[in-house]
């Protein structure tokens, strides 16, 4: 009597490589070019500074180092899908990845949460003294704002192929669905928090080591909520859809939204709360409106 071999399963796999290939890139990256006063052309820094040039061949490769480390879940979803399904899996992965094929109503979609988060919390701030216009630094010419859209697409765009692309299904294996989105957004914010961390301490100075610890810990507790809720709507479309191309896409567009908004006036901390609890409340509108059972709905056929 023969035995059915099981899965082997690339879970492990998967997170030893998502996060440590972009700790490694990340990391020491954001220690030196602060220590030595280099730019990295985070999407912040694109739209608040005129320009952004290379000061030597050292600053040169750091900003490589930085800018691919975000392929880190992109090739750990590689390397677990072949452990798991040799080529199989990589052609599955690169199917989603190229669909695009679906309803135009999700087109409509992702376009109304890609602008509409931030132009709702721009809004709210504004009507409430937490926000005032201010002149650009830079001019935000519709052929800047493409350039942009495509360079997030192919950065932090390309993280979807490991969160939602790999870990999604491979949670939903071992999961009950309802708890599917909280783990995966966890996963996620906790694969940012190094960045995090770091961004948090540059805002903070002359505080106690007490009050800094404080900070970090609301600003993390803060990118956890707002990154699960994220996800609830990301694996609501990747349900819907089975397209990693449209995820991509709207992970693209929230990110060159959000920065060119936010350089168009000056924000307090309260427009970041605002636009953390944003996607909860649409979450909570989709759930009444199409119940649990079809928000954020049960897994699409691979």
């Amino acid at each position: 009597m023969s035995e059915t071999t099981p899965q082997r399963s690339g879970l492990w796999i998967y997170f030893l490589l998502a996060n440590i290939i972009t700790w490694l890139g990340w990391i020491p990256a954001l220690l030196i070019t602060t220590h030595k006063g280099y730019p990295l052309p985070t999407i912040d820094y694109l739209t608040t500074h005129s320009g952004f040039q290379f000061v030597n061949t050292e600053h040169f490769w750091l900003t490589v180092a930085f800018t691919l480390a975000v392929y880190g879940p992109f090739i750990g979803a590689c390397a677990a899908l072949w452990r798991e399904n040799d080529k199989q899996g990589l052609q599955s992965l690169w199917q989603r990845m190229i669909h695009w094929r679906i309803a135009p109503r999700w087109i409509w979609i992702i376009l109304g949460m890609g602008l509409g988060f931030p132009l709702l919390a721009g809004g709210i701030g504004l009507l409430t003294g937490n926000a005032v216009f201010q002149a650009p630094v830079r001019s935000f010419s519709i052929l800047f704002i493409l350039g942009l859209f495509v360079y997030q697409f192919l950065t932090s765009g390309m993280e979807e192929p490991g969160w939602r692309g790999y870990l999604l299904p491979a949670l939903e294996k071992r999961f009950p669905m309802d708890k599917v989105p909280v783990y995966l957004g966890l996963a996620w914010a906790v694969w940012h928090y190094p960045v995090t961390i770091y961004f948090t301490l540059q805002t903070m100075a002359q505080v106690t080591p007490i009050q800094a610890l404080i900070t970090i810990l609301a600003a993390l507790a803060g990118q956890t909520v707002s990154l699960i809720g994220m996800t609830y709507l990301y694996v609501w479309l990747m349900h819907k859809t089975n397209s990693l191309l449209l995820v991509s896409s709207l992970h693209a567009l929230q990110n060159t939204a959000s920065a060119v908004l936010f350089g168009l006036f000056a924000a307090q901390p309260m427009v970041t709360v605002v636009s953390a609890i944003l996607p909860w409340v649409l979450i909570f509108f989709l759930e009444k409106k199409l119940g649990k059972e079809n928000f954020p709905g049960q897994p699409h056929p691979i």
